[in-house]
């Protein structure tokens, strides 16, 4: 069960474990997802019917062994550029991503952040 919390404009996800999938499919307004990575991400399940400007903000922290692996396919980096997430334990990173209307671009907003 997914455990989300409407603020008003979004919606807000606090930290659960994620390993292997990443199911994003009950997102259907904007949302702030925090999860804490146990496992290498293998792949991202994104909403099936978004509407144009739809944004997700991803919030990653490596778990205290640190070195999980973020995969996601069908979504195009920006400028093109891939990235890596933060592979310390206790790492944070902050991804962005946002559907155009015609397909889902990811952005690293934060790389390495500390404190979130």
């Amino acid at each position: 069960v997914l455990n989300l919390v409407d603020v008003g404009q979004h919606l807000y996800s606090p930290n659960a474990s994620v390993s292997g999938a990443l199911d994003l499919t009950s997102f259907e307004k904007k949302a702030i997802i925090h999860r804490t990575l146990t496992g290498n991400i293998t792949g991202v399940f994104l909403p099936t019917t978004p509407i144009p400007g739809l944004e997700l903000t991803l919030v990653l922290t490596q778990d205290a062994t640190g070195g999980r692996t973020f995969t996601i396919t069908g979504v195009k980096a920006s400028y093109g550029v891939p990235f890596t997430l933060t592979a310390t334990p206790g790492g944070v990173d902050v991804l962005h991503l946002f559907f155009t209307g015609a397909g889902w671009i990811i952005t690293p907003h934060v790389l390495n952040a500390k404190n979130l």
